[in-house]
């Protein structure tokens, strides 16, 4: 309708008429005259959101009442970050039609970014009643991975395009629990560092024996065979060397990696969704693969401890979509509620250990 909104520093959003030039109304985004640094408008322009260096996120509503005529009133804020708000914009969430699945409509998601480095989403169709989500800057998952028969530990270097191996102490006896052990030596056995990549590395999973291990970029899985003269019972310098595995499954874009109880089943998914399972001790790599119902890329992969079920989780946008599989034959059994009524986006599952 030809309004033209703008914002200034000292804290206030004006409405005005794009054909007269005059002011239709104001506003107060902020008590404390603190400068507005970022605009945003629904697809249908009846909802205006504005923040700045007052981390309050105003949303401004249009009446649309049939026997008054149109007018722009402050409705609802929140406040989810603790400094400055530099950016607004309105994204769109892919979501199923309930009366027909395979018709997709589009959410509406107000996303916010400021100087605390996290990003906020808020339900658009509903802002005063759906409290915002938070997403923070660290990794959805570890990029370290235990081997606890061995008694290794290996640190992911995305940007490197290597792995760390360090040694860990003997595990300690019961009697001992509660007292840290210090190791008075260089822990580090050595680095694989891949050759020729120039993919930053997204995964990597390392069998509970030290044997074998996972390591993957956008482009390719690589499997290695670790073989270690390290003695838990003695203090020599130990030495670690991989071996390449050349396998005939040929996997890109995997984006979580683990591996079972037995040490040598891999369990693998890809950003398209797909679910795979492949036997790294035999010349026969695959074993069996299937498809995430909702095609979505998983973030972890956990099983239990008699390797009987394998649960795959993707967090973040998806609202932490639980996937319950069988190992044999990787058959869904069910598929948990999405847990969307949190006040932000659950990070991880794990299984509770049999007694």
């Amino acid at each position: 309708d030809n309004t033209i909104v703008s914002a200034n520093s000292l804290g206030t959003v004006q409405f005005w008429s794009g054909s007269t030039g005059t002011l239709i109304k104001s506003f107060d985004q902020s008590e404390h005259k603190a400068d507005v640094l970022c605009l945003a408008k629904n697809r249908d322009e009846t909802k205006i959101f504005c923040s700045g260096v007052d981390s309050r996120v105003l949303c401004i509503q249009k009446t649309t009442t049939q026997t008054t005529t149109p007018e722009w009133i402050s409705t609802t804020s929140h406040r989810p970050h603790s400094h400055d708000v530099k950016a607004l914009t309105i994204v769109y969430n892919n979501i199923s039609n309930n009366n027909n699945k395979k018709e997709r409509q589009h959410e509406e998601v107000l996303l916010s970014g400021g100087v605390d480095t996290k990003l906020c989403t808020y339900h658009v169709k509903d802002f005063r009643n759906f409290r915002p989500k938070n997403y923070y800057p660290w990794p959805t998952h570890s990029p370290m991975s235990l081997a606890p028969k061995a008694r290794l530990l290996a640190f992911l270097k995305p940007h490197d395009a290597s792995v760390d191996i360090h040694s860990l102490a003997p595990a300690p006896d019961s009697a001992l629990l509660t007292s840290p052990q210090q190791i008075n030596k260089d822990t580090l056995l050595g680095s694989i560092k891949l050759k020729h990549c120039h993919h930053a590395l997204t995964c990597m999973a390392m069998s509970r024996d030290g044997r074998y291990l996972a390591v993957a970029h956008a482009k390719e899985l690589l499997l290695f065979e670790l073989k270690s003269s390290s003695n838990e019972h003695t203090d020599q310098t130990a030495t670690l060397t991989p071996t390449k595995i050349t396998t005939t499954t040929k996997l890109s874009g995997c984006c979580a990696l683990t591996f079972c109880q037995n040490n040598h089943v891999l369990l693998a998914a890809t950003s398209c969704g797909k679910l795979v399972a492949m036997d790294v001790a035999t010349s026969s790599s695959t074993i069996v693969e299937t498809t995430t119902p909702d095609h979505v890329a998983t973030s972890t992969i956990v099983t239990d401890t008699k390797d009987e079920y394998v649960a795959t989780f993707a967090n973040g946008a998806n609202k932490g979509c639980i996937h319950i599989y069988s190992l044999t034959g990787l058959k869904l059994i069910r598929t948990l509620p999405l847990l969307s009524n949190l006040p932000s986006s659950p990070t991880c599952i794990a299984f509770m250990q049999q007694v």
